[in-house]
């Protein structure tokens, strides 16, 4: 299927929602690897990324200063659920004066959902990228009274907290508990964290554009950080009301995917990084 026949087949207002943001870049991937570029910009975005040195960045660094470096011009650097999650006031996050988007070497990588099924989009942040987001829900996530009121924001903050509570309960799964306090001390669990890092090792280089795989060895990191009682990892999974606890393993999971470096001064993540045999750095 081509990109034009696949636009074409999409819902009336799929894809003028599409059409309406025809000058923005963007590719699209299914979670079996069929690619779909832009059809009036044949680029691939996703091989544009691999082929330069690429870093997933972190809230906790200067990304936007670093990637405006008249020497990272020819780098990429993406930024993943994890900066949204974390600063939901898009227009602070992307397009504020110190986003240099001329420079096209910034990128984000999510999942939308187009035609009844959910795809990975891989974006570039140009001068045209605003223009995808309805005015009216940007403008409310501006504001914190603007983000208890809007449909969509209010609809993306419950999604969010439905997904972390899922995730919280597959990583318990994981270590064998039903809460964070009964996992045994690190002496105690030899054999889980053989068997986490056993399967760390068969799979992180495995996980190049294969989304389901990435997000299934980054949460065996995070069980694997966990089980080594790595400092304060345990206090964030018990607080039920830390909604940011899995945005290290969302930053892990999308440069296992991309098989990108890592920006970042956190140090649980570059822990992780570190099982998966990625690079971890504060600066470029």
């Amino acid at each position: 299927m081509t990109a034009d026949e696949y636009l074409k087949s999409l819902p009336p207002d799929e894809r003028q929602a599409l059409e309406k943001c025809v000058e923005h870049s963007f590719t699209i991937m299914t979670f079996q690897g069929e690619v779909f570029c832009h059809p009036l910009r044949p680029e691939n975005l996703f091989d544009e990324v691999w082929n330069k040195n690429h870093y997933v960045v972190d809230r906790n660094v200067p990304w936007a200063k670093i990637a405006a470096k008249p020497e990272n011009l020819d780098k990429a650097f993406i930024l993943g659920k994890t900066m949204s999650d974390e600063e939901p006031n898009t227009k602070a996050l992307l397009f504020s004066p110190k986003v240099k988007s001329e420079n096209n070497n910034l990128f984000v990588l999510g999942l939308i959902d187009l035609n009844q099924r959910r795809v990975i989009i891989l974006e570039r942040i140009d001068k045209e990228y605003r223009s995808v987001f309805d005015p009216k829900s940007l403008s409310a996530s501006s504001s914190e009274s603007g983000r208890k009121t809007d449909a969509k924001m209010v609809q993306w903050e419950y999604d969010r907290k439905r997904t972390i509570e899922h995730e919280r309960r597959q990583v318990l799964d994981l270590l064998g508990v039903k809460t964070i306090s009964d996992l045994p001390p690190p002496e105690h669990s030899v054999e889980l964290m053989k068997k986490l890092v056993a399967f760390i090792k068969s799979n992180a280089r495995r996980c190049l554009f294969n989304w389901e795989l990435s997000a299934y060895v980054a949460r065996h990191s995070y069980a694997l950080l966990l089980a080594e009682h790595f400092p304060k990892i345990h206090e964030e999974i018990a607080e039920r009301e830390y909604w940011n606890v899995f945005g290290d393993t969302q930053i892990l999971k999308d440069a296992l995917f991309l098989e990108a470096g890592i920006l970042s001064g956190d140090k649980a993540l570059a822990r992780m990084g570190g099982y998966c045999g990625l690079e971890c750095v504060t600066d470029v």
